[in-house]
């Protein structure tokens, strides 16, 4: 066989069937193979927090000098103690599979140009998280990552049973995979969240509400009856909503409408009548006064808003606890109104993915680190949550439920637990308190339940249009977040929009992107 991306792919596709095969058939029977929707949930392991029964059986076992690993990702806050954590996680990883894991935290707010040097300077690195800080194709087109089928094939059997095939699948670009989905909400629905108290105070009958209609009716009572608080406050950035029913199909320049669940034609969304009824709603809304003023350069988030007491909700892509997730940032019990149903793209997915960098210089043993963080728990919660009795402590420790440690608090915690969703696998680790306790077998359904875009797995390769993008994502950013905020008026600057965007190149982009859709289609027979 030649050695093709082609011809590894059909390879490494083998082998999985070749392991999953054996893996199966080693469990007795029993129900028909998971093999083509991933796992059942491993919510059961995370309920009683331990280990899992296999460990890396995929990782031969070496007796020479561990291995040094580098991950990088983000955090929010005080994590100081990273260095902590790695020698904890390392005193696994290297019995498991000889392997010492450095751990190195960013700050959000300097994620991506701090990621970005570390990946031109040739820095060590090995694991990173991608998506959030740049869209998963411009790695891979700088050459920054490395494919992972063949790793996957030889290291990856617990992120084949932790992950449903059609996430796993998503981490494609140009039909090799390169990333490795991070187990969240994996999908979303999309809708507007606001404070319980003041739906109870003004009879607003949130279970209801499905349309911007019935939302509109509730905001004015919000709006007449607390003087001095928005009923709606955009996100930070002046961002308001990041879908409202269509399938970006990675940068919104060209999208599926309807989520993409009816067609695959691509269409600029900035010309169809549900993005003009949207924006022109939400100017109406911003001159009623339901919309804070000056949402376009907003620089904190709804919830802060809310806790702030000067905000009332705000829009949102959702999930199943979000009422929780969104409570202890605002301080507030929050209800929630679903106003479009739930849906899974290509984007989400490559929101937030796991990837191995170029600059790896044992990038089987990242591999092997990678497929570890996936199946053992005690990795799992020492990276969420830190050390136990040192940043954590069980409340309920026969359902795995924890809260901070004695003396330890969100203030001067000096590891940081709020973004669970962006380590490999939460849904074997513990459960913080105030969560439901089947927090995690909800979202694992959630997320196999939910409606999939026709273009679920195909990932846009811009390398051709890349001076194309770039120009008009500048357009974007003048205008985009104003007119979904209200902020400018659609009547005098939605066709300029349109015309600087044909101008920079919009068409060149939806056509390429039309074309590799209709090949990515034939080939997956969709």
């Amino acid at each position: 066989m030649s050695n093709t991306p082609k011809s590894k792919r059909v390879l490494a596709f083998a082998l999985v069937v070749l392991m999953l095969a054996v893996l199966f058939a080693g469990c007795g029977g029993g129900s028909q193979s998971t093999a083509s929707t991933g796992s059942t949930s491993t919510a059961s392991q995370a309920s009683t927090g331990s280990s899992t029964a296999a460990s890396s059986t995929a990782a031969p076992k070496d007796d020479g000098p561990a291995t040094k690993v580098t991950l990088v990702s983000m955090t929010s806050g005080d994590s100081s103690a990273a260095p902590d954590v790695s020698a904890e996680v390392s005193k696994i990883s290297k019995e498991k599979i000889n392997v010492e894991l450095n751990i190195t935290l960013i700050n959000q707010g300097s994620y991506k140009d701090q990621l970005n040097l570390m990946l031109s300077s040739g820095e060590d690195l090995d694991i990173f998280l991608a998506g959030l800080a740049s869209p998963l194709a411009t790695y891979v087109n700088n050459g920054q990552i490395i494919p992972l089928d063949d790793l996957m094939a030889q290291y990856g059997s617990s992120i084949y049973e932790a992950l449903p095939i059609e996430y796993i699948e998503a981490g494609r670009v140009s039909g090799e995979l390169y990333g490795l989905a991070t187990n969240r909400d994996l999908a979303n629905y999309y809708g507007f969240f606001m404070r319980k108290d003041l739906c109870k105070k003004y009879d607003i009958d949130y279970e209801n509400i499905h349309d911007l209609d019935a939302l509109e009716e509730a905001l004015i009572k919000v709006r007449d009856g607390e003087p001095g608080m928005y009923p709606v406050a955009s996100g930070s950035g002046g961002s308001m909503v990041s879908s409202w029913g269509w399938d970006a199909l990675n940068d919104r320049l060209g999208v599926l409408m309807n989520c993409g669940l009816t067609d695959l034609n691509v269409v600029n969304l900035y010309e169809t009548d549900e993005y003009r009824d949207f924006v022109t709603r939400m100017r109406k809304w911003e001159q009623m006064g339901i919309i804070m003023p000056d949402a376009a350069n907003n620089p904190d988030t709804a919830e802060a808003n809310m806790k702030a007491g000067k905000a009332f909700g705000g829009f949102g892509h959702l999930k199943p606890n979000t009422y929780l997730t969104k409570a202890r940032s605002s301080t507030h019990e929050i209800a929630i109104a679903e106003i479009i149903p739930a849906f899974a793209t290509t984007s989400n997915v490559q929101g937030l993915i796991w990837a191995i960098a170029t600059n790896s210089k044992a990038p089987d043993k990242a591999m092997q680190m990678l497929n570890l963080m996936y199946e053992d728990p005690d990795i799992t919660n020492l990276t969420i949550f830190g050390i136990e009795g040192t940043h954590w402590k069980f409340v309920d420790e026969a359902n795995a439920i924890i809260n901070y440690a004695d003396g330890v608090d969100a203030m001067n915690t000096t590891y940081t637990p709020v973004l669970g969703w962006m380590w490999p696998n939460q849904f074997i680790g513990h459960i913080w308190e105030g969560d439901e306790p089947d927090v995690w077998e909800v979202l694992d359904n959630f997320n196999r339940s939910a409606n999939k875009s026709m273009a679920m797995g195909f990932a846009f390769d811009n390398a051709n249009v890349k001076n194309e993008v770039t120009a008009c994502m500048s357009v974007l950013d003048k205008y985009h977040n104003s007119l979904m905020c209200g902020s400018i008026d659609p009547e005098t600057t939605l066709d300029q929009f349109n015309k600087e965007l044909y101008d920079a190149g919009l068409q060149n982009i939806i056509d390429e992107k039309q074309k590799q859709l209709d090949e990515w289609a034939a080939v997956n027979k969709k």
